[in-house]
């Protein structure tokens, strides 16, 4: 139900902004400056750039975790980090809410890029 409501929140909100010029996404990134993650019941909350090019993507996991993922320049995940290219972090929902303003990058929902 949570996926539904936020593909139509996001659908609604690219309706309503002007499209993203092509020059604006980096084609170094995955290509096109776009990826594509099969994250399982995970939701996306914000990107920041990490070293070598590279991008974390840390994703919410209900209220008892995050994930965080490294990405190559492909837009695939990083096998070096974590395992299989992501690291999992027991924590509560308080804590993610406590964490502030973001300060490293997008904050919009599944924007890698």
């Amino acid at each position: 139900m949570f996926r539904m409501l936020l593909s139509l929140l996001l659908l609604m909100f690219a309706l309503t902004r002007p499209a993203l010029a092509i020059e604006e996404l980096d084609p170094r990134f995955s290509g096109d400056g776009i990826a594509f993650l099969d994250q399982g019941e995970d939701w996306p909350v914000i990107t920041c750039p990490a070293a070598g090019g590279k991008r974390l993507l840390v994703n919410r996991t209900g209220e008892s975790a995050i994930t965080t993922s490294r990405l190559l320049d492909s837009g695939q995940l990083d096998p070096q980090f974590g395992t299989g290219g992501t690291a999992v972090v027991a924590v509560t929902l308080n804590q993610i809410d406590a964490a502030g303003p973001d300060h490293c990058g997008s904050r919009e929902a599944g924007r890698a890029a």
